[in-house]
């Protein structure tokens, strides 16, 4: 990635993260379960749409980047946030973030998926659904967390 594509890739990530500080809502991550292991039952789920933001959000945390004073838009944020890293924030700045909703479509609930019984209205009601997404984003934080039992989830 040459200097001006490297420059303008990170700008749009601290612009990503302006955003989720400010509170507006962020384009929704899509979700695809794309295969199901006939022996363990674990099925493979690809993030059809949002790699970047979810990878922009965990390496900030992460404290790979800083939110570079030029790149922030809004003057106030500008003034309290410029050039920190995650761990340079309040603790009420870096919860908002922790707590943030970032909203995610999981593909499985479209009309098709239920017409051809992917998902059945019990695994709908007990929310395997959302607790599959919750463990893809935890994936994405924390890399390999053990998916047999609830508790990865729980502590989150």
């Amino acid at each position: 990635m040459n200097h001006i594509k490297e420059e303008r890739y990170g700008m749009i990530l601290i612009r990503l993260i302006e955003t989720i500080i400010i509170g507006y809502i962020v384009p929704s991550l899509y979700f695809w379960d794309a295969e199901t292991d006939a022996t363990t039952g674990q099925t493979i789920t690809h993030i059809v749409d949002g790699q970047q933001r979810v990878n922009a959000l965990v390496d900030f945390i992460e404290g790979k980047f800083t939110l570079l004073k030029p790149s922030l838009t809004q003057l106030e944020l500008s003034e309290k946030f410029a050039n920190k890293r995650f761990c340079q924030l309040s603790d009420k700045d870096r919860i908002s973030i922790w707590s943030y909703n970032v909203p995610v479509a999981q593909l499985s609930e479209n009309e098709f998926w239920s017409h051809h019984n992917l998902f059945n209205a019990g695994d709908i009601k007990r929310m395997k659904d959302i607790e599959f997404c919750a463990s893809l984003i935890l994936l994405a934080r924390d890399e390999i967390i053990n998916q047999t039992i609830q508790k990865p989830l729980n502590d989150a």
